[in-house]
């Protein structure tokens, strides 16, 4: 990974040549799994794509102008929309909102997880307030996660 930097863990917009090594791994036909895409200086490791969005990123290889833009899930990324030519191509919507819906059940999960555990060891009220980290970076997930469906 010589010169390669991890790009922003906040950014979801990414222009540029798209490189990328197509060492996958499918699952079940619907789901694969890049090795790495590189855009520019950053090098992703580990990008999920479904088939529409691979087929894309395959196309659009060699145009300087088009814009990845990846959505998040903790450590896990995934593309959700490619510009390109003036167009927006988008991860199909029933997948984006079966993903969200998987994202959202995670978060719960833990959320109240750490809220018990929180509650439990502080034995206070304010102990609710760690709690609601899990919230915050829920709906910031689901911002950019939205932003970057949308191409915007």
């Amino acid at each position: 990974m010589a010169g390669k930097q991890r790009p922003p863990y906040f950014r979801v917009a990414f222009r540029g040549t798209v490189r990328t090594v197509t060492e996958e791994m499918a699952w079940e036909g619907h789901w694969r799994r890049r090795t790495y895409l590189d855009f520019g200086r950053y090098r992703l490791k580990d990008v999920v794509t479904c088939p529409r969005m691979d087929r894309v990123l395959d196309e659009c290889g060699s145009d300087p102008d088009a814009v990845v833009r990846l959505g998040h899930f903790l450590v896990w990324r995934w593309v959700l929309s490619v510009s390109r030519g003036g167009r927006v191509e988008r991860q199909a919507f029933l997948l984006f909102a079966l993903g969200l819906l998987a994202i959202t059940a995670v978060f719960a999960g833990g959320g109240f997880v750490c809220l018990f555990i929180c509650i439990g060891v502080l034995e206070t009220v304010d102990g609710v307030l760690p709690g609601l980290a899990f919230p915050v970076l829920w709906a910031t997930h689901m911002a950019m996660n939205l932003r970057a469906w949308l191409g915007t």
